[in-house]
């Protein structure tokens, strides 16, 4: 992954006013389609390993994943994360059944997203679930 720093994680309102700094360091948070939780990569042990906190930067719960640059599917049942070794795997957000997406897959049944994250120097995957012959 490259990036041996993480820093505090923090929300602030679209306009830039409520900056709340949470207690949490980390990198890629992503909120759940909900609001209710984040997710995110940090260190542990050298490691980078997905993690999962309430709302307010509390309950944090370490999902035994190693992976990073990590979003919620739409629906909120499933993690995207990209392991170290690359491609896009998915995790349920309590650390359950993580399984790599195959390329199939994420071609004909699901619109995959890949958008780079400047800012962090590296990218950020994100998935939609939602198949591709399904109808709004």
């Amino acid at each position: 992954h490259g990036h041996d720093t993480q820093g505090k994680i923090a929300v602030v309102n679209a306009d830039g006013t409520g900056l709340v700094t949470y207690d949490v360091l980390g990198i890629d948070p992503s909120w759940s389609p909900n609001g209710s939780q984040i997710v995110f990569s940090r260190v542990v042990d050298g490691r980078w390993l997905l993690h999962t906190a309430s709302a307010d930067g509390t309950d944090v719960t370490c999902l035994d994943v190693l992976g990073y640059a990590c979003d919620w599917s739409p629906d909120g049942q499933w993690v995207a994360y990209s392991p170290l070794g690359g491609g896009v795997w998915l995790v349920r957000p309590d650390g359950s059944d993580a399984h790599a997406l195959p390329a199939a897959e994420s071609v004909h049944r699901s619109r995959l997203l890949h958008l780079g994250q400047a800012q962090a120097g590296h990218d950020r995957c994100g998935i939609d679930l939602t198949p591709a012959t399904a109808t709004a």
